[in-house]
């Protein structure tokens, strides 16, 4: 877990304020997860943008990755954005909002679109960011438990972000950014390094 106060906010490349968003739950002491979403856009990424822009969907998240890559912030990390609605994992019985980070990523979300090696190296670059607050001693340690997908925690409801969502390719970029080297390819690991 992240402690709340002691939060650092990944620097996106830019910002697109929502007003959907609310205080964290006074149960919420941190960050015990992040959870991974597809915006279903039908290939129009600027229609999702403002869609969780929009005062009254009540939808948001905390950043929107596109396809390129690039990284938009739309709710600080200390606030709540409303990105996971009806949902609960292990102990968090309500909305697991409070308790989590909500990350976009730009997908039809219809089972055929694959992501964009620009969109794993983003995904590695800001997990590896977290894991580092999370366990500053072994950040690779919660790797696979602290990111779930929208399905996980909203089964039956949601099937974000899909099957194309490739978590073994993240967990590997993640950890070759977290010094597990060896499990990446050259084209791999020119494609992480080079992402800004």
């Amino acid at each position: 877990m992240i402690n709340l106060t002691n939060l650092k906010q990944f620097k996106a490349h830019s910002e697109s304020p929502s007003p959907n968003f609310s205080k964290r739950s006074a149960k919420a002491k941190g960050i015990r997860w992040i959870i991974i979403h597809a915006t279903a856009d039908a290939g129009n990424e600027r229609g999702s943008l403002d869609w969780m822009r929009q005062s009254g969907t009540n939808v948001s998240a905390h950043l929107m990755i596109k396809r390129s890559g690039q990284v938009v912030r739309l709710v600080r990390d200390s606030l709540n954005a409303w990105h996971a609605g009806e949902s609960s994992w292990e102990d968090v019985k309500e909305s697991v909002n409070s308790h989590t980070l909500g990350w976009e990523f730009s997908n039809r979300n219809d089972g055929r679109e694959t992501y964009t090696f620009a969109q794993y190296a983003a995904a590695a670059h800001l997990a590896a960011f977290y894991l580092r607050q999370e366990n500053p001693e072994n950040p690779r340690k919660n790797l696979r438990k602290f990111f779930l997908g929208h399905s996980h925690v909203s089964p039956g409801r949601k099937v974000d972000p899909n099957r194309t969502w490739d978590w073994d390719r993240f967990n590997r970029w993640t950890g070759y950014l977290l010094d597990e080297k060896g499990r990446m390819t050259e084209v791999e690991q020119r494609i992480v390094d080079e992402w800004k």
